[in-house]
């Protein structure tokens, strides 16, 4: 707990703002590997979380994570909202696609396609990039062929579908998503 507290009044001090929602690396929280993460994460002050992947691949995830905005209760009988990675549910299949590999890997009519599904349900879609995916002139890292695919395949184009997806759809950050959907109770 107290590596996120000092991480928080870090960057709040750089900032001169409040930091109120928090992601774990690597997707590394899981509801019923780490059930005290959102405890702490109350207790440290954060509002929301946005750790939990809902696909399952052998790295992290979890096809039991909700693939939509959320709350989770707390011990205190409070709650951090939970925003996860974006997956599409198609034909019963989990589909992820918001960022990443799987933005890297699906062509921009698809990723659009599965934005305007997840925003006719009302959800916002989550789209990131790490930055090493907008630098294609990066040292590559010597990989076996399945995590080379993984780290480099499409990197690029990333920043041209980027492009292509922000010109297409209005986009904001968590926090104002955040304020828009959960506030209001």
């Amino acid at each position: 707990m107290q590596d996120i507290t000092n991480a928080k009044k870090i960057i709040e001090a750089i900032t001169e703002g409040t930091v109120i929602g928090y992601r774990a690396p690597s997707w590394s929280v899981c509801r019923y590997r780490t059930p005290w993460f959102w405890n702490v994460l109350r207790k440290t002050g954060f509002l929301y979380d946005a750790s939990l992947f809902p696909f399952k691949t052998f790295l992290y995830g979890d096809n039991h994570n909700r693939p939509y905005f959320h709350a989770i209760r707390v011990d205190d009988g409070g709650k951090i909202y939970e925003i996860p990675g974006s997956v599409s549910i198609f034909c019963g299949l989990r589909i992820p696609f918001g960022g990443g590999f799987y933005f890297r890997f699906w062509p921009s009519w698809v990723i659009r396609f599965f934005i305007k599904r997840l925003n006719a349900q009302k959800q916002p879609a989550v789209i990131y990039l790490h930055p090493r995916e907008v630098d294609i002139e990066q040292p590559r890292l010597k990989l076996n062929l399945r995590d080379y695919f993984i780290m480099y395949h499409n990197i690029h184009q990333a920043d041209q579908k980027l492009e292509k997806i922000l010109n297409r759809f209005t986009f904001t950050d968590i926090r104002h998503v955040y304020a828009e959907l959960f506030n209001k109770n």
